[in-house]
């Protein structure tokens, strides 16, 4: 596929290119005042468990 076959598709589809877009900005701005008036502020909720503190090696020795 060379410049010139990607010209060549973009200006033989320009209308439906244009059509698309123009409809997908529109469906964006009818839509986007309803979903922001549901969004709700992200808030992360970690829960974990405190660990006791022992090594891993059942001897206690660490690495040598």
């Amino acid at each position: 596929m060379q410049v010139g076959d990607i010209y060549y598709i973009l200006f033989r589809h320009k209308w439906k290119i244009l059509v698309c877009g123009i409809v997908g900005f529109l469906a964006r701005g009818i839509l986007q005042p309803k979903s922001a008036a549901l969004r709700i502020p992200g808030q992360a909720f970690v829960r974990y468990v405190v660990a006791e503190n022992k090594p891993l090696d059942p001897t206690g020795e660490g690495p040598t």
